[in-house]
């Protein structure tokens, strides 16, 4: 799953027009953590898929998609270059971010999990029809 993650983040990244801002990182990045959260709180806890299936498109797909080697290389080149203010706000803009989007998908995977219930109660059928 690895490979076709790598994939998503190239194309993401020709998407992106680049700028002196690494937003295509910060994209991904934002991007592969609401996922992540969701890939292990929704379809990992509550419809309980096998772990080999969640580690793969955890680890392989979204780990693949999403970049901390990339993040780091961007933040030393932005220091490097005298770019120090703008290289503080990315640093700071992608913690955050990103912190943001898991909070996000926690909360939208235990959303759609209420909904998956609320669904399956009221597709059986009562006592009385029985």
């Amino acid at each position: 799953m690895g490979f076709v993650g790598a994939l998503l983040r190239t194309a993401l990244s020709l998407l992106i027009p680049e700028t002196n801002f690494p937003v295509a990182t910060l994209t991904a990045n934002v991007i592969g953590c609401f996922l992540l959260e969701i890939t292990y709180d929704f379809l990992g806890r509550q419809l309980t898929l096998p772990s080999n299936l969640i580690s793969g498109m955890g680890v392989g797909l979204l780990g693949s998609f999403t970049t901390m080697s990339t993040f780091s290389n961007e933040c030393l080149s932005l220091f490097a270059t005298g770019a120090i203010l703008q290289g503080c706000i990315y640093c700071t803009v992608t913690a955050c971010t990103c912190l943001a989007a898991t909070f996000i998908g926690h909360f939208v995977s235990r959303l759609m999990g209420e909904r998956r219930l609320r669904q399956s109660l009221t597709s059986r059928p009562s006592q009385e029809e029985q």
